[in-house]
């Protein structure tokens, strides 16, 4: 008999696609209960230079689900009494998709009530059909009303209204072979594909609901990734995009380059929220405090930085694994938990 057997439970695989590694783990989640992760692991990317980047990621893909196979349906088979995997949630960073946040005017010259086929069609213009091209993601992440944001602009009588939509690409050819490989953890099994930045938002709109302007760096990566949340809403995103046999990492000038580009289109805020690796977390604070803000116009640097790293999650997510894992797969772990679509 396992320890949540007498428990409604649902289980859900979570597999956390980076540019050059994959970790994988199983949650397991209890009505009331904060999630509980039984296992995880990690694989390297590693590219053979008789191989490409997607078939190198797919072997790694492979071994990692191999790893719940063969490690983690029994360490869920002690805590349950069952091998059954409900579900499965996919966070992809570049360079296997590409993450845009688009803004969508509709103005009139006389007040109108703002509908979902509206919004339906904002959607559709900026997500044009594609050959070979399959849109992973397309979420409406903000609405802004006569300049204030809005959660449901729906029924509304305005004078305009701007849509802000994330959306996620990726090729068509290899989000089915990723479908195919993710379902071998079990017969009809749902596979759900996020990207990256949009799950990390999500989460730590969770974790942080008071931080309505702050720029969120990623730097558990080998290259940075910078979202930028104005009022509560992402509005930007930049990421890197990189060659998985590059061995190049983080510095300074990748951070620039990243904040330059956010700083083209809007003003940067004093609040940093920093997601950093426990072994790195000194040296990103120093790196982020040692740029020269004043290029983006900025007088009252270095900025005011919120660091996250795994430790600080043990309050909202419960790891029982063998393996440490890293701080991207925790935050999947929580965000699942607040989906609206779970009963």
């Amino acid at each position: 008999m396992g320890l949540f057997s007498r428990s409604r439970i649902e289980t859900v695989a979570l597999i956390d696609v980076g540019a050059r590694s994959i970790e994988a783990g199983l949650a397991l989640y209890v009505t009331d209960q904060i999630p509980y992760l039984a296992y995880s692991t990690a694989v390297p990317i590693e590219t053979p230079t008789q191989e490409g980047d997607h078939e190198a990621m797919l072997r790694a893909l492979g071994e990692a689900l191999r790893r719940l196979h063969e490690q983690g349906v029994p360490a869920l088979i002690r805590l349950t009494g069952s091998a059954t995997i409900s579900s499965a949630l996919v966070s992809l960073d570049a360079p296997w998709q590409e993450t845009g946040v688009y803004t969508h005017m509709i103005a009139r010259e006389k007040p109108f009530v703002v509908t979902q086929k509206m919004v339906q069609d904002a959607i559709d213009t900026l997500t044009p059909p594609e050959r070979g091209v399959h849109y992973t993601d397309v979420s409406v992440v903000g609405t802004i009303v006569n300049g204030y944001e809005v959660r449901s602009p729906y029924g509304k009588r305005v004078q305009q209204v701007s849509v802000i939509v994330l959306t996620s690409h990726m090729e068509e050819s290899l989000h089915s072979r990723l479908i195919e490989a993710v379902q071998t953890l079990g017969r009809g099994l749902e596979v759900s594909i996020l990207a990256g930045a949009s799950l990390r938002y999500q989460a730590l709109r969770i974790l942080f609901p008071h931080e309505k302007d702050v720029l969120l760096v990623d730097a558990t990566r080998p290259l940075p990734e910078i979202a930028l949340v104005r009022k509560g809403v992402l509005i930007a995103v930049s990421e890197t995009s990189q060659s998985v046999s590059s061995d190049n990492e983080a510095g300074p000038g990748d951070l620039m380059n990243g904040l330059t580009t956010i700083a083209k289109s809007y003003p940067l805020p004093h609040t940093i929220l920093l997601l950093a690796r426990t072994e790195r977390l000194r040296s990103s604070v120093g790196i982020l405090n040692a740029l020269h803000y004043d290029a983006f116009g900025r007088v009252d640097s270095p900025p005011r930085i919120i660091p996250l790293v795994a430790g600080t999650m043990k309050s909202v997510v419960r790891v029982a694994t063998t393996e440490s894992p890293d701080l991207p797969l925790l935050l999947m772990a929580l965000y699942y938990q607040y989906l609206e679509q779970r009963p």
